[in-house]
């Protein structure tokens, strides 16, 4: 069991989300476990567009293009709740 002030070091262990995650994939992970599962019926993300600059905000109901959302947007910044209203 964790305690206040442990680290937990998590890292997916899907071979296609590892491959175009940026910080070892374990939120990906955990929402195509959650897809797949069906504990989740979409899940909001965001995905890159065009360029860096273009974020996508999309929902996916298929755990085989969660993978498409991997990775970080630095620069993609977005009203999420705007969208979610």
């Amino acid at each position: 069991m964790a305690g206040k002030g442990d680290m937990v070091y998590a890292w997916t262990t899907s071979p296609d989300i590892a491959k175009v995650a940026e910080c070892g994939g374990a939120v990906t992970g955990l929402l195509k476990y959650a897809l797949e599962n069906k504990i989740v019926d979409a899940v909001l993300a965001v995905k890159k567009g065009v360029d860096l600059y273009d974020a996508v905000p999309t929902i996916i109901t298929d755990p085989a293009e969660i993978a498409q959302t991997a990775g970080s947007l630095h620069c993609g910044t977005l009203l999420l709740s705007k969208l979610i209203k």
